[in-house]
């Protein structure tokens, strides 16, 4: 990973990216936009303007959905729903053994018990959310995490999965908001490398 990439904007990018993956409540689109408007406010640099372009458009494509569609697209890529699995797994465990991988999870429990930081409890510990969480955290320049932390933790708990979670979204899902999601996450992700 190439810590010089990190901005004071890319820990805000992470946060957006983490909030897109909860469960669809009714102040999601003004808090997605609120989220926007402070991104947009932070623009330093091409990179910057970039990233926050990708993050306007998501922003644009939610609010074409109807919200019972939207709910029930995220239960169908996500949630197990009686008998059927998800069809895009958000746990890493999950989502990596249908590929035959692994996730260290006693390590990352012990990674975020170390921290002290809270985490969404109604989510597993590997959950997308609480990693994209954690990672916006630790890339935090106020944070003063050294940089083998962040490199070990991008390279396994980030890299190890993520980008192919995005391209199983990316097919499965028929919703331009998710299909915008993988790809520009996967695209910043790839970027920090």
């Amino acid at each position: 990973m190439d810590i010089n990439k990190i901005s004071p904007l890319s820990s805000s990018l992470l946060q957006f990216y983490a909030k897109c993956f909860i469960y669809p409540y009714d102040e999601m689109f003004y808090e997605l936009h609120h989220m926007y408007r402070i991104l947009e406010q932070n623009v330093s640099n091409d990179e910057d303007f970039t990233f926050t372009n990708q993050i306007l458009e998501i922003v644009n494509s939610f609010q074409g959905i109807e919200f019972k569609d939207f709910r029930e697209e995220y239960i169908q890529l996500f949630s197990n729903f009686g008998a059927q699995e998800p069809l895009c797994p958000m746990i890493a465990s999950d989502f990596l053994m249908r590929n035959a991988k692994h996730i260290e999870t006693d390590s990352l429990h012990n990674l975020f018990a170390e921290s002290g930081l809270p985490f969404d409890a109604d989510e597993p510990l590997d959950s997308l959310i609480n990693i994209l969480e954690y990672f916006s955290i630790i890339i935090n320049p106020d944070e003063n995490y050294p940089e083998d932390e962040i490199d070990y933790f991008y390279e396994n708990y980030i890299m190890n999965w993520i980008p192919a979670f995005c391209d199983t979204l990316q097919n499965a899902s028929s919703f331009s908001y998710y299909k915008d999601i993988a790809n520009n996450l996967k695209e910043y992700l790839y970027w920090l490398s």
